[in-house]
């Protein structure tokens, strides 16, 4: 009964590592299509 709320635990970090790294590539993305646009 302990492994269950430590499992979903983990998997709830893990979608969190998820999003924010997705929210960190697309800006990064954009920033660097901005920038190609500007040259």
């Amino acid at each position: 009964m302990m492994k269950e709320p430590q499992f979903l635990l983990f998997m709830v970090m893990l979608a969190q590592a998820k999003v924010l790294f997705s929210l960190h590539y697309s800006i990064k993305f954009k920033k660097r299509a901005v920038f190609n646009l500007a040259n």
